[in-house]
């Protein structure tokens, strides 16, 4: 091939940045970051390969008309990425079709390619792959180790391909989520609605509702939890910290004894909450260490917003989340109390089913509520 050299088969100099220009009727057919390759019939017979590397570096290489893709003559440990894989894929298919003709029949290359491609795997690693006869082939022992890795790599670069169209796909169906009662109505309907102007063709159920719901057997997408989560499985995304305030009514406050350590709580009537531990028990944390009182509720309630209102008609004093309470707190109807004391928050989760291949609807929601959701709106002040 010393006919074929870079001063004719490249026009002028090589400067990287600027894509050289071949000679006659070569066609570019890789575009990398590192490197360019074309290709050009030079006669019935003969294909002409070229590729230049951005260190200036040049390979010339002839091979059959029918090539589509070209086996470069490395030196082991010189195989470019590309080419590892384009060469991992051909041995993959050589083993489980069994024979070279029925892999270039298969990839619609050459048979020749097909033994190429697999001596410059072989040639790459420094070990042999397949053991070959005219009459039958079979891997080495090595070869069988390296056939079982390779499908799971070729498996992986699958999915990752598969996950990256499913980026570019535009989200659509109908979208299934639960989320406990307050935290719907206060914080995640008024977010749904603007996740819902951005990707029009999703439809949304929303369920609200304060019990464990089954994700898997309810036929859920996401599942918002708040508070520790059990083993279940399950994906979860933190959303961050779930604020709780300790508040009464001044009009409450006014005709009972002073409230200045949480075991003053003893003394005044605390509204429970029904789906959770503060039905029996509230937490602090001060000076002294954590704080565990036990309380006595004459109200308690399956849901939030009748605790508000019987703090707000002067029934007691709540332990309840800051969205819940941040407007009666800014109007005075309702005091925070113990500021000196901290109030353990639970954290907030968004639960989803594990699965290698998210739909676009629910990776996009799940995005978006990490985005817009994540803690801020949440936090006490």
């Amino acid at each position: 091939m010393a006919q074929y050299s870079k001063q004719n088969v490249f026009n002028g100099s090589l400067n990287w940045g600027v894509p050289p220009t071949p000679h006659n009727n070569f066609t570019c057919i890789q575009n990398g970051p590192r490197y360019f390759v074309w290709r050009a019939a030079l006669s019935i017979n003969v294909t002409l390969f070229a590729r230049w590397h951005q260190n200036d570096a040049y390979n010339i290489w002839v091979g059959a008309p029918g090539d589509k893709e070209l086996v470069w003559p490395h030196t082991p440990n010189k195989m470019c990425s590309m080419d590892r894989l384009t060469t991992m894929t051909t041995f993959v298919k050589v083993v489980e079709l069994g024979s070279l003709s029925a892999t270039a029949d298969y990839l619609k290359i050459s048979s020749q390619l097909v033994g190429k491609q697999v001596k410059a795997l072989e040639h790459h690693l420094g070990v042999r792959l397949l053991n070959r006869t005219t009459r039958k082939q079979s891997l080495t022992d090595f070869g069988r180790t390296f056939y079982e890795r390779a499908k799971i790599i070729l498996a992986e670069v699958e999915a990752a391909e598969g996950m990256a169209a499913e980026t570019r796909a535009i989200p659509s169906g109908r979208l299934r989520i639960n989320a406990p009662v307050t935290f719907g109505v206060r914080t995640l309907s008024s977010r749904l609605l603007e996740y819902m102007a951005r990707y029009p063709e999703v439809k949304v159920d929303l369920t609200l509702s304060n019990r464990v719901v089954d994700l898997v057997e309810e036929g859920y997408d996401a599942v918002f939890r708040i508070g520790g989560l059990a083993d279940s499985g399950l994906i979860a995304r933190s959303l961050g910290i779930y604020h709780l305030v300790l508040c009464a009514a001044p009009s409450y406050l006014a005709k009972r004894p002073p409230l200045l350590t949480p075991w003053d709580l003893q003394q005044h009537e605390c509204l429970g909450f029904a789906y959770s531990d503060g039905r029996t028990e509230w937490i602090f944390e001060g000076s002294e260490g954590c704080i565990v009182v036990p309380i006595s509720s004459r109200l308690r309630v399956n849901q939030s917003e009748p605790l508000l209102g019987a703090a707000l008609a002067g029934l007691g004093v709540m332990l309840q989340p800051l969205e819940l309470v941040r407007d009666a707190l800014r109007e005075g109807t309702l005091v925070r109390l113990l500021p000196d004391y901290k109030v353990p928050s639970p954290p907030i989760s968004l639960l989803y089913a594990p699965d290698r291949r998210i739909t676009p609807k629910l990776r996009t929601f799940l995005d978006f509520c990490t985005d817009t959701l994540d803690g801020h709106e949440r936090q006490g002040s």
